[in-house]
Order: structure tokens, then sequence, then C-alpha cells
């Protein structure tokens, strides 16, 4: 995400989140954030493909803790388990993430955090949210809530959670997720900012979908139809894919064209209806008068030598914890920050406009 000027998604060396797979809602608006799963799958596991933003994620990569005094037998089920974990991470990169869940599934321990976090980033990329959750809730509880490692698994509960749908969850460990990142100045910051903003802008949506319907029940009637036709579509799609008549690539393909049709439709009838009625306007808030640390609209915003814009009491607060730029981690303190006088008042322009944003 980046507010004032553009910014380009990073690259993450192997084991980083930014280059993991993020959920979406299935259920509700936006359109373009929903996804199916064959019908044989209960309607709350019914979940999202991730974005391929990050699709080249890598599962983490154990180290042996054997200890020369082990029981041969131990080692024995040690070296057999590191073994279906390297397959299975083997798979996982293959694209084969049915077969990299069941090796991790032979290879895991009670014990071992990071075979359940590779679980769990292998049940997002398979729509299975709900054991992705309890995967990543494990891993948390193994590490310690506190251990930095934890950062990757809060990461994956954020995106399982969205794909559950409750978004407010979701919210609150990506922000933990997020907070850790900054705190140890990984190179993930950026795209969990993203996810965050992501997550608050379903929230949002969500609030003005049941405003908009509240407001006119034949608007609710034409959407609801749409939206049942929508997830028809997406079944159809879902279940050719189970059945093996196309392939993952295909599969992506379809959902993406049905997705975007559909957005292209209901932007069209909420366009329609609010013509003439102030009240049936959709409202948003443009990205780049969000901080990108809270998430909310900006008061006084203070630009990086990056380039990047942030409210002044977000950044200052930031920099308390980590002396970094929580984008590009190179070294900054608060005499480098300038005011980004242009934003400013572009900002105390829109929120005089529209008060509502203040609840944003």
């Amino acid at each position: 995400m980046g507010n004032h000027i553009s910014r380009q998604d990073s690259v993450p060396n192997e084991g980083s989140t930014s280059n993991i797979p993020t959920s979406k809602p299935r259920s509700g608006i936006p359109w373009s954030s929903r996804a199916p799963t064959p019908k044989s799958t209960s309607q709350a596991q019914r979940r999202p493909r991730s974005s391929k933003l990050f699709e080249n994620a890598n599962p983490i990569h154990l180290r042996s803790s054997t200890q020369s005094s082990q029981d041969p037998t131990d080692r024995d089920a040690q070296a057999a388990a590191m073994s279906l974990k390297e397959l299975g991470n083997e798979h996982f990169k293959a694209g084969k993430f049915a077969e990299a869940e069941s090796l991790y599934s032979q290879a895991h321990t009670p014990s071992t955090p990071q075979l359940f976090s590779n679980r769990s980033l292998c049940r997002i990329r398979l729509d299975n949210n709900n054991g992705a959750e309890l995967d990543a809730r494990k891993a948390i509880e193994l590490y310690g809530p506190k251990h930095p490692s934890a950062m990757r698994s809060y990461y994956f509960l954020a995106q399982a959670q969205l794909g559950l749908n409750h978004p407010l969850d979701a919210l609150g460990s990506a922000k933990i997720s997020y907070r850790m990142c900054l705190e140890q100045k990984g190179r993930d910051a950026e795209a969990m900012s993203q996810f965050i903003l992501r997550t608050k802008q379903e929230i949002w949506r969500r609030a003005e979908t049941s405003r908009l319907r509240g407001a006119d029940d034949t608007l609710k009637e034409v959407e609801e139809l749409l939206e049942e036709k929508l997830e028809k579509d997406l079944e159809v799609v879902d279940i050719r894919f189970h059945s093996q008549q196309i392939g993952e690539t295909g599969r992506e393909e379809e959902l993406t064209d049905i997705r975007k049709e559909a957005a292209v439709k209901l932007q069209t009838v909420r366009e329609a209806f609010a013509r003439g009625r102030e009240e049936l306007k959709e409202r948003t808030i443009p990205d780049y008068l969000l901080d990108p640390i809270s998430f909310e609209v900006m008061h006084d915003p203070v630009l990086t030598p990056a380039g990047t814009s942030y409210d002044r009491v977000s950044i200052l607060k930031h920099l308390k914890v980590s002396a970094v730029d929580p984008v590009t981690r190179e070294p900054l303190s608060e005499k480098q920050l300038r005011p980004n006088i242009a934003l400013k008042e572009v900002s105390a322009e829109f929120l005089e406009k529209n008060g509502w944003a203040v609840d944003y």
C-alpha cells in the first residue's frame, strides 16, 4: 500500500511473509473478493483462493536438532519426518498443495511449530480456512505468543480469519503480525500493511452494504439475486476444478473473470439506484489519505526521504520503537521528516465534506 506515491511489492527471501497468499472473504461485498469451494465443503468452509500477489511463498525449512545421545529409534523417526517435510516443501513449490499438506501431516510432531505453520499456509492455498486457522493457532501456542517466529503464524491466522468471514478478528491478528514485523525490522511490513488496509476496507464495505440495502428494499433484493448468481457460478467452476476438468490456472482465470463481471454488474446497479438519491451513493476513502501505520485518515501528513507519507503521530510513535523507515528499513529520524502540505490540504478538505470518514 502506498500513499502519495506509487510503490511496488517487495520481493521476499525464502521464509518471508510478503509473498504469502492472502485469503479474501467469500460472502458479501466486494464481489471481487469471493471464491468457491466444492459442494461437499460446509458453508463455513467455503472460502476463496488466494491472491497471486503472494503465490511464490515458501514454507519454513527446519533444522534438525537431533542430539547424539538421542535414542536411535527417535533419530530414525526424526530423520523420516525431516525427509517428509522437505518433500512437502518441494511439492508446495511445485503448486501441489494437497500433496504438500498430506506430507506435512505425516511429518509433523505435536511439538514442532514450523510444520503446523507450513501446513497452515498449504491450507490457505487449498481454501481450507478452518484447518488453516487451527494450525496457525497451534503454531503460535508452540512458539509462544511473543516469540519472533510467531509473526508468520499470526499473518496466516489473519488470512484464515478473513477467509472465514471474521474481518474484525483478522484485523486484530494482522496488526499483531505487522507490529512484530516492524519491531524486527522485517522486510514484509509493506505487504502486511496492504493486507491490513484490505481488511479494513472489507469491514467498511460490509457496513456500507448494510447501510445501502437498509435504505432501499428493492436494491437489497436485486443485490441478493446477483449475489446468489455469483455464488452458483463460482461453485460450478470449483466443481469442474475438483473433477479435474480444468487445472489450477484455468480455475483462477475463470474465477477472476466471473468476479470482474459480477463487480461491474454490482457497480452498475448501485449507480442506477443512486441517481438523484444522495443516501444511496457508496462512500469510500482514497487510499492515499490513509496512514500506512494506523490505517486512519491522516490529519498531519509528513514525508520520509523515501517519499512515503505518514501521519506525524503514527510515524513518531513508530520511531520510538524502531528508528528505521517502515518500508525501506533504512535509518530514519524525526529530523528527516518533512510536512506534506499539499496532502494535508486535500485531507482536510475531504474530512470537511465527508464527516463520516472519521469513523473509518
